[in-house]
């Protein structure tokens, strides 16, 4: 039974590509629909630069429709409610977990997403810091401001880094509210998968 309806599928699948082939070749090659609404625009090639014009248009049309939709949910306004300030840091991790709808699985992904995101700005502050040290060796600086411009982008990775680590420490201790003084103090400053 599975054999005739992979066979009819096949069969199917077969003849919506002979038709899809047909209609490529009459239409798009030969033209045949823009001869047979007009033979002048036919002729003279405009029927064929009108759809085209058309086609990319709607295409046009489509993608700016999706990219509002997408734009909307980004920039959509949701205010979250948040944390109660009292009790300790154990009791208010666990009462967000609970405000927000996020259970264990969602922690253990949490962990997982921050450590493999503090490794990645991590490694990138490691080769852009190599880089800066072989752009100033290979091509001297004239200036201080120079020299510097050519590090920009290490601060705003190590803020990333940082910003990365220390979600990744809230995770695994399960404790919010101490802040980045809790954390440096902890001495347990590098990610970890658990």
């Amino acid at each position: 039974m599975s054999d005739q309806i992979s066979d009819e599928k096949q069969a199917s699948l077969k003849t919506k590509a002979k038709k899809e082939a047909q209609s490529i070749i009459k239409d798009d090659l030969l033209g045949v629909s823009d001869w047979r609404s007009s033979k002048v625009g036919a002729i003279t090639g405009f029927s064929t630069i009108g759809r085209a014009i058309g086609t990319v248009g709607s295409t046009v049309q489509q993608s700016s429709q999706r990219m509002s939709i997408v734009l909307g949910a980004v920039t959509a306004s949701r205010t979250l409610p948040d944390v109660p300030e009292e009790g300790s840091p154990e009791d208010r991790f666990e009462a967000g977990l609970k405000i927000y709808g996020l259970n264990e699985t969602n922690v253990s992904i949490a962990i997982r997403n921050t450590f493999w995101s503090s490794i990645l700005y991590l490694l990138l502050i490691g080769v852009g810091s190599v880089l800066w040290v072989v752009s100033l060796w290979m091509w001297p600086a004239k200036d201080l401001f120079l020299a510097i411009a050519r590090m920009s982008i290490l601060p705003f990775l190590l803020a990333l880094a940082l910003r990365s680590c220390y979600t990744n420490w809230i995770f695994r201790t399960r404790k919010i509210g101490i802040g980045l003084g809790g954390y440096f103090t902890s001495g347990d400053l590098m990610p970890k998968l658990g």
